[in-house]
């Protein structure tokens, strides 16, 4: 899997509070890449990006 395509299916995953989903996607990429790898080029970016969104009133926490 491209790694843009797995931080947009993590991303709506997190939006939509699909939690096991978004496990299950971060599982199956550490058991490729390492947890540690995962971390930073998958969590690391979509938390950043969740981050941007709430701070422009994109989204909110209260949305779920």
């Amino acid at each position: 899997m491209d790694i843009e395509l797995a931080r947009k299916q993590l991303f709506d995953r997190i939006l939509t509070g699909d939690r096991q989903g978004a496990v299950t996607l971060l599982d199956q990429w550490a058991q490729r890449r390492q947890w540690r790898n995962t971390i930073s080029e998958l969590l690391e970016p979509v938390l950043d990006e969740v981050g941007r969104c709430w701070s422009a009133e994109k989204i909110s926490l209260a949305a779920g």
